[in-house]
């Protein structure tokens, strides 16, 4: 029976570093790991609209207003119906808005969601 204590002892001890170990990792990678999100989207949002100098979330975002200036916009996707608006992005140049980047995600994808990224000019450019 005692050697059963100190078997489980020590498999608490060995859990008990593993967690505090992987916790101490996480406290160290997860900022430079949200930063290089960050930075590998802005690029992305660069490749769709080069001369944009700024993007900005849109101000006040709810899906139902985004759906509205998606609707509103010279955009490639015609069907959209039953999609998710994620969020947003308005890309400006000299602070005046050049177009539209909706983050949407659609649920008709054969394996499950699918999350794309859809740029958008505003009608008349």
């Amino acid at each position: 029976m005692n050697a059963l204590i100190k078997d489980c002892l020590k498999l608490v001890l060995i859990t008990l570093v593993a967690g505090l170990a992987l916790g101490f990792v996480y406290n160290v990678t997860h900022e430079p790991i949200i930063k290089q999100q960050d930075k590998a989207q802005q690029a992305a949002y660069k490749a769709v609209f080069p001369d944009a100098d700024e993007f900005t979330d849109l101000e006040g975002f709810s899906p139902e207003e985004a759906s509205k200036v998606f609707a509103s916009n010279e955009n490639p996707v015609e069907d959209h119906e039953g999609d998710t608006m994620n969020n947003v992005i308005v890309a400006k140049k000299g602070g005046e808005e050049i177009g539209y980047i909706f983050d949407i995600t659609t649920h008709k994808g054969y394996g499950g969601d699918i999350r794309m990224t859809v740029e958008s000019l505003p009608t008349g450019q």
